[in-house]
């Protein structure tokens, strides 16, 4: 079968000179050809085999979404390593602990000051190899380049490497964070890998003649499947400058399809909305008589109706005076988006379908190497989240919790010392129990209707524990009780129990010791954990309102519905 490392060799063989990818620099847009990039990355695995990198070991990876970052995850699996993509907004002492779980051996980071900060912890040990892509990149690619045009010193040893990994063999490990908080690193195969991107792409009809936008997280693995996929069957991938930036590099790449949490529909949404209201009265009367035109007929199609030539006509008016400047704002050839990572609210998808740009939900976890579940162009349903992939088996237990089986699913967590264990992942029968609580119609779609584990995702697709976030709020001695609120949010945001008591002893004004329990808190979390607003409740939590647990736990879900309205209003 199979492996990572043939698809891009397939990629080389058959377009060796077409661009694989894009990159800004200097002010403009440049390729990189599958041959090119298939070179570069087997200069970092030779320089890697010369350094004594043996085969199965780990090479962190912390960059943002950039092209180096790839070559260092294919030259990883060249040498017959393995690559283990890291957040680069995690803190030192996560990156650390990232480090030290799976034993890396190398590690490649973007940037010389974040190097400093993670060696100067007091948890981290040094690695065989550390290089950065500011000051160590070009030379160690140099260095492999050298070794590789002395033949059997260094391209035979690569070939040997790469011809030794298998199917079956480790792929790469994500860590995500359990609903403890203590991150766990999910084993993916290059089978898993493989099985995803051909389900995906002959279900959605990419082919060379596509491109699309990337700014997901590596990290993520959404992000890294976007760019498998892609060399699945040849078509480019242009990273975005930055998540700042995104909507600007729509407009100058112009991608055909593009893959995003439901944060960046969000955004679109709001700022459209924003400027139809400045732009004055009647131009806003005008906007949202296009958009009202837009959803008429995205209805009917839904439906499978005729469109009447009557509403046709005000339709192609409509997307001329509105509908095509907001797609424009993608670039103009966006055939359709995948939105994933997050739950996407069905009245922002209705938004975008009228519009004219179709986003396809879908749903799965890093333990799943990606999707599960996805909406097809020709098949989707608001409100759900797609039927199942092909070769993909989904059952909904008795208590409601989703169940899945397929040749996609993790081997379970990494071990150092033994093999992966699946203990709590997959049970006898082969099914993974996903956290999820949903319910499948009678033609197969699922839809998602709760969380039965506590892990937060945020609208930017961020998974949180919690609990540890409210551990560190709890460090103060004038908070009785934190519930951190965030799901399908764009930010975290607390609801607080003073001590009343401790907090007259000290003679600080209750406003004043929230802030200072929650800055202390935020001091040490990474960006996306930090808590960015908080109310103080007028009252302890009870078991008698359905709060609390007989145990005296959160009863999560029954405080943010008891709360409603005080929650929204922390999010206007």
């Amino acid at each position: 079968m199979l492996t990572l490392i043939d698809l891009l060799v397939e990629q080389v063989r058959v377009r060796p000179d077409a661009a694989a990818f894009r990159s800004k620099r200097q002010g403009r847009w440049q390729s990189t050809s599958w041959r090119v990039f298939h070179d570069a990355a087997r200069a970092f695995a030779a320089a890697l085999v010369a350094r004594g990198v043996p085969p199965g070991a780990r090479v962190g990876v912390l960059t943002g979404t950039r092209e180096e970052a790839v070559i260092a995850d294919w030259g990883a699996l060249m040498a017959g390593a393995v690559a283990v993509p890291i957040y680069p907004t995690l803190t030192p002492d996560q990156v650390v602990f990232v480090l030290r779980d799976c034993d890396a051996r190398v590690l490649v980071v973007d940037d010389d000051a974040k190097l400093q900060r993670i060696e100067a912890d007091p948890g981290y040990r040094p690695l065989d190899l550390v290089v950065s892509l500011r000051s160590g990149w070009d030379a160690l690619l140099a260095e492999g380049r050298a070794l590789l045009a002395d033949g059997a010193d260094g391209g035979d040893l690569v070939t040997a490497c790469s011809a030794a990994v298998g199917a079956e063999d480790v792929a790469a490990i994500f860590y995500t964070s359990g609903t403890t908080g203590e991150p766990k690193g999910a084993v993916l195969t290059h089978d898993a890998f493989l099985f995803e991107v051909s389900a995906l792409f002959e279900l959605l009809g990419v082919s060379a003649e596509d491109e699309q936008l990337l700014f997901l997280p590596l990290a993520h693995i959404f992000g890294k499947l976007l760019v498998v996929a892609a060399m699945r069957v040849g078509a480019v991938t242009a990273f975005a400058q930055s998540m700042l930036t995104v909507l600007d590099d729509a407009e100058e790449v112009r991608p055909t399809f593009l893959g995003s949490v439901p944060r960046l529909f969000e955004k679109v949404h709001e700022v459209a909305l924003v400027k139809a209201k400045e732009a004055g009265a009647v131009q806003e009367k005008i906007f949202h008589w296009a958009i009202g035109v837009g959803d008429q007929v995205a209805r009917m199609r839904r439906r499978g109706e005729p469109i009447p030539l009557s509403l046709e006509l005000q339709r192609r008016y409509a997307d001329k005076l509105v509908l095509a400047k907001v797609r424009g704002r993608f670039g103009g050839r966006l055939r359709f988006a995948v939105s994933g990572a997050a739950p996407l609210d069905r009245p922002l998808f209705e938004w975008f379908h009228a519009i004219g740009i179709l986003v396809l939900e879908g749903y799965g976890l890093t333990e799943t190497c990606g999707a599960l579940t996805l909406n097809r162009p020709q098949a989707f349903r608001s409100g759900t989240v797609g039927r199942a992939l092909p070769g993909v088996e989904l059952r909904v237990a008795d208590d409601g919790e989703i169940l899945a089986r397929g040749a996609n699913l993790s081997r379970g967590y990494f071990r150092n010392d033994g093999p992966p264990d699946p203990r709590g992942v997959i049970d006898a029968e082969g099914f993974l129990h996903t956290g999820d609580v949903g319910d499948l119609d009678g033609d197969g779609f699922l839809r998602i209707t709760d969380r039965k584990k506590d892990l937060l995702i945020t609208a930017g697709g961020k998974n949180v524990a919690p609990q540890r976030v409210e551990g560190r709020v709890l460090r103060s001695p004038w908070v009785a009780r934190a519930v951190v609120v965030g799901d399908r949010r764009p930010f975290l945001v607390a609801l607080l129990v003073l001590d009343d008591e401790a907090i007259r002893r000290a003679g600080v004004a209750p406003e004043a010791a929230a802030r200072a329990a929650i800055d202390d808190a935020n001091a040490d979390l990474a960006p996306f954990e930090t808590i960015k607003r908080w109310a103080i409740l007028d009252r302890d939590l009870s078991t008698e309102e359905g709060e609390l647990t007989p145990t005296l736990k959160v009863r999560r879900r029954a405080v943010e519905e008891r709360f409603a309205g005080l929650i929204d209003g922390l999010y206007r």
